[in-house]
């Protein structure tokens, strides 16, 4: 997996309070990584 400035993902999940929106559009983005990759292998 590619480095993610600022630590983990996990890290930045379990550590910040991060509000519904937030959650929300960093699942969508994980959830797209993942089509796109799934679709090209």
């Amino acid at each position: 997996m590619e480095y993610l400035a600022g630590g983990s993902l996990t890290d930045v999940v379990t550590e910040c309070q991060m509000e519904e929106g937030m959650m929300a559009a960093v699942s969508r983005e994980v959830s797209d990584t993942f089509e796109i990759y799934y679709l090209n292998f």
